[in-house]
């Protein structure tokens, strides 16, 4: 090595091996090539020669084996006519059937065939014909099946017209077996084919014209398949001797066999010249390297610091100053590279401290690179869990093992803990004898002794690890061990400081703020995650989709901070009651969703998921204590199954939420499986909001008044009920409507049009000096929950100019299920408004006696359920005559709803109710009916 670079790099060495290169090397080189061309040149022509000389001599051999075929059809002119037998022929065939494959004597009346089976003859020109006449013989070159037969003729002795002709053997014309490894091409004067034994057999088109236009010659050309070829030819005087085209010989050999010879002096000469070369190279650096060695190795050495090679040592024997030089240059580059170690390990950690996430990559690096930069006998990294004692993770490394995890190894005493927080920002050494007696790391290294940096790693005033490098020897914590130790401390702090945030950031774009839940992102994910999961293992899986019934009221009643803390209730109960391989989901507002997987058929998917929805109904319609007062709430739960209500994760979310609907429009607080039904049904509901939104502009929603009667059938009061003539579907009834209003909040607008209606009759009942009677509107808890409810109502009244004492004002049980202070506070201030509270539809809600005392109602309505099952039985005429008697003993009138036979309104009656309304006395009618009705009373 010292020897090359001494020649590449010393300007001295590059002079001394100038000059000998022109003085010695290049004459020599030059002279070895020109006398290597020269008998390069010698030995092609020698190939070229005999390429042509073997042409000729095959074409001479060629001849003479034409002039043995005609002799020996001559010698059988004689016998032909006494071939009599078959065995004649037979012998013949056996003694000349070497030279010819078929003899046929040709005459006018037909052919004989002599030797061979019939074959079609040669057609003879007329000047062939005329040829033979005349004694002369006549080779034919015959196109026969993509190959060319030769054939001879001559005169039949005796017999005008008959000619004896015979087909000559391919074997006994070509000789192959001369050739060597030369190959054939035998062409006719008219470039004609005839034979070859190459097997690519035809010649370029401009060295095919060059061998018809030549006598004899050589040439050279290109082969895509074989490479450079050779080949010599030879022009044969066939016609000089018969009635025939002459033939030219063309013999090719490949350039690597032709020029072996020369393939042979190629491996010797240059290996000779380049010999002699070196001899004289090797002694003159010989002597060159003697002298100028060390000043190079010491040159080289620096270029390769420079380069950042600091591995590179310089050996110099010289046993002078060369060889002090070097070995102070190889204590300079030792520590340049330590020290290079160092930094590039803590650029690395610093890498990955700005690219990874988990701490615990970097302690991986640390423990890899550290021990041997820093040439450390051990080096243990020890996690410890925030605000507490406890160490969660060791990481410890002994010599150049590999690196060993021990997870919770021990817990720190608090007095050590305290040392550790008070050691912040600096190091310090322990012996192995004042490691505590718990430490597992004593444990680790038994007797051994060590001396131990400590480096305890704070944030934000917690401590999180302690990193510990142990030597046998004391004296090997040196200073530059130190400061890499702390920096390594602060970079550490850093990484757990960036991998807490990173941690909270993850958690915030994957994890619901408010309740811990795994967010729509995530669901989405585990979503794509089971489809392709059912699919690879045909299995089943479900989702939940569940919405809080009526939160909103809760929202607007008692504030967003009781619905939020109402939420958290909601997730964790949710939690609670999954199983472990399930997820729970918010993915928005009140609005949750399960996951429920690896299900092996339909059958426990339906089984198990309806166990669980029940589990979740009932679970969440126990009550909740948020800000001191009690709250109920149900959920409504849709239940969609892969793959068959979809398969995909859009299809499959989309059909839990559509069931979800129909499970809320079925009355709430159920569950429903998904049906194909219930996706038509959504987008017709969607249609009949969009349609509803333009309904009260269109003048399409109408109010009916349904009478209500006293014990005499005497109108008393009515009730206002809302209808909608939808231009398309005719009378749409409130049932299927009214929930969609409730649910968009149409019902605010529509509900404050229903009350300004009911005003302006009672105000055109006064102008016609009609009997005045009290019209119940109907009040839903959307429209009771909203703070501005009394201010609009009041100022409707104040519009109008109406009576409140004429307003009736109904409502349904799941109004007193909210924040009980807040609704007995606003149904008091509209009762000291004037107007009159009637709760509608008591008894099929969850309303308790002790509540329903505190409320400050004037009317009970019996629901018609109840009025229906009157002629059922005892039982139900008991239920019916203990709400008549709890309503009287509140001091409250009594309306009983759907009274549709005079039995029930005989029962009724004699039992005290106050007013009735139902089919038997009055169905709905419109205002203009119901004043009639008014008017026939007057």
């Amino acid at each position: 090595m010292l020897t090359r670079s001494l020649f590449s790099k010393n300007t001295v060495a590059k002079r001394l091996y100038l000059a000998f290169i022109l003085a010695t090397i290049i004459p020599v080189s030059i002279l070895g090539i020109v006398s290597f061309y020269q008998v390069n040149g010698e030995l092609e022509e020698q190939a070229f020669s005999g390429l042509r000389k073997s042409s000729k001599d095959y074409g001479l051999r060629l001849i003479d084996r034409f002039v043995v075929a005609e002799s020996a059809l001559k010698l059988l002119q004689n016998r032909i006519p006494k071939l009599t037998l078959a065995h004649d022929s037979a012998i013949l065939e056996e003694r000349i059937g070497m030279l010819f494959s078929h003899i046929v004597v040709s005459k006018p009346t037909g052919n004989q065939y002599i030797v061979g089976e019939q074959i079609l003859l040669p057609t003879l020109s007329t000047d062939e014909q005329r040829v033979i006449s005349l004694g002369r013989t006549v080779i034919k070159a015959v196109d026969e099946d993509e190959s060319i037969a030769l054939w001879i003729a001559i005169p039949q002795l005796g017999l005008q017209d008959h000619l004896l002709m015979a087909r000559l053997k391919g074997d006994s014309i070509w000789e192959q077996e001369v050739l060597g490894a030369n190959e054939l091409l035998v062409y006719g004067e008219n470039g004609q084919l005839w034979f070859s034994t190459a097997e690519h057999n035809v010649l370029p088109e401009e060295l095919q014209q060059e061998v018809l236009s030549k006598s004899s010659g050589t040439f050279k050309w290109e082969d895509n398949v074989n490479g450079s070829v050779l080949a010599g030819f030879w022009h044969t005087p066939l016609r000089n001797m018969f009635e025939a085209p002459n033939a030219i010989i063309v013999q090719i050999q490949l350039e690597d066999i032709a020029l072996s010879a020369n393939a042979h002096f190629k491996s010797f000469y240059p290996p000779v010249i380049m010999l002699a070369v070196l001899v004289v190279l090797l002694s003159v650096t010989k002597l060159i390297s003697r002298y100028l060695t060390p000043l190079s190795a010491l040159q080289e050495a620096t270029e390769k610091l420079v380069k950042g090679d600091f591995s590179y040592q310089v050996k110099v024997d010289s046993e002078d100053e060369f060889q002090s030089l070097a070995n102070s240059f190889n204590n300079m580059t030792r520590h340049i590279q330590t020290q290079f170690d160092i930094q590039s390990t803590m650029g690395e950690i610093d890498r990955q401290i700005l690219s990874v996430r988990d701490a615990n990559e970097v302690v991986e690096t640390a423990m890899t690179r550290l021990p041997e930069t820093l040439g450390v006998d051990m080096m243990a990294i020890a996690s410890v869990k925030p605000n507490s004692l406890a160490i969660e993770k060791l990481y410890f490394r002994v010599g150049l093992q590999p690196t060993q995890i021990v997870d919770k190894p021990s817990v720190l005493s608090h007095e050590d803990y305290q040392h550790l927080i008070s050691e912040q920002n600096r190091i310090f050494i322990l012996a192995s004898s004042e490691l505590p007696a718990y430490s597992y790391i004593r444990k680790i290294m038994q007797e051994q002794h060590f001396y131990y940096l400590v480096v305890p790693v704070i944030v934000n005033e917690q401590l999180t690890a302690i990193v510990g490098f142990a030597y046998h020897q004391l004296s090997a914590i040196t200073h530059e061990v130190k400061n890499t130790a702390r920096n390594f401390g602060d970079r550490i702090a850093v990484a757990l400081s960036n991998a807490a945030w990173e941690e909270k950031l993850y958690n915030q774009a994957h994890y619901d703020g408010l309740t811990g839940l795994a967010n729509r992102r995530v669901l989405n994910e585990y979503l794509k995650q089971a489809v392709a999961r059912a699919k690879r293992d045909e299995t089943n899986f479900c989702v939940l989709f569940i919405d809080l019934d009526r939160f909103k009221s809760i929202n607007d009643s008692m504030g967003h901070a009781a619905g939020d803390n109402l939420l958290v209730d909601v997730a964790k109960r949710l939690e609670n009651n999954c199983r472990e391989t399930d997820l729970a989901v918010r993915v928005s507002g009140d609005e949750f969703v399960i996951l429920l997987t690896e299900f092996d058929d339909e059958q426990a998917s339906v089984s198990i998921s309806s166990h669980i929805a029940k589990k979740l109904i009932s679970t969440l319609a126990e009550p909740y204590h948020i800000n001191g007062q009690t709250l109920h709430i149900s959920a409504s739960i849709g239940i969609a199954i892969f793959p068959d209500d979809g398969n995909n994760p859009d299809a499959i979310l989309e059909h839990a939420d559509a069931a979800m609907y129909h499970a809320k429009s079925a009355g709430r607080a159920n569950f429903h499986f998904y049906q194909s039904a219930m996706t038509s049904t959504a987008v017709e509901n969607l249609k009949l909001e969009n349609d509803l939104r333009q309904a009260l502009d269109n003048n399409e929603l109408v109010v009916y008044f349904q009478p209500k009667f006293d014990s005499e059938q005497e109108i008393v009061g009515a009730e206002a009920l809302i209808r909608w003539m939808h231009p398309e579907l005719g009378m749409v009834s409130p049932a299927k409507f009214i929930p969609i209003a409730e649910q968009s909040l149409l019902i605010i607008d529509i509900g404050r049009w229903v009350f300004e209606q009911c005003c302006d009759l009672i105000n055109e009942l006064s102008d016609k000096n009609l009997t005045i009677v009290p019209i119940a509107v109907n009040l839903s808890a959307v429209e009771f929950n909203r703070d501005d409810l009394i201010s609009h109502l009041l100022g409707i009244l104040d519009k109008t100019q109406t009576n409140p004492n004429y307003i009736e004002l109904e409502l349904t049980e799941s109004v007193a299920l909210t924040n009980k202070d807040i609704c007995i506070q606003r149904m008091t201030a509209l009762r000291e408004s004037g107007m009159s509270l009637a709760m509608d539809d008591f008894g099929t809600g969850f309303s308790s006696l002790s509540y329903l005392q505190e409320l400050p109602l004037n009317t009970l309505k019996i629901d018609q359920q109840f009025v229906r099952n009157i002629e059922l039985g005892e039982s139900s005429q008991a239920i019916v005559k203990a709400v008549m008697a709890l309503a009287k003993g509140l001091s409250m009138s009594v309306v009983a709803e759907g009274v549709e036979t005079p039995e029930q309104f005989n029962f009724l009656a004699e039992n005290g109710c106050d007013f009735y309304q139902g089919y038997l006395l009055s169905k709905p009618i419109p205002k203009v009916d119901f004043m009639a009705k008014l008017e026939a009373k007057k």
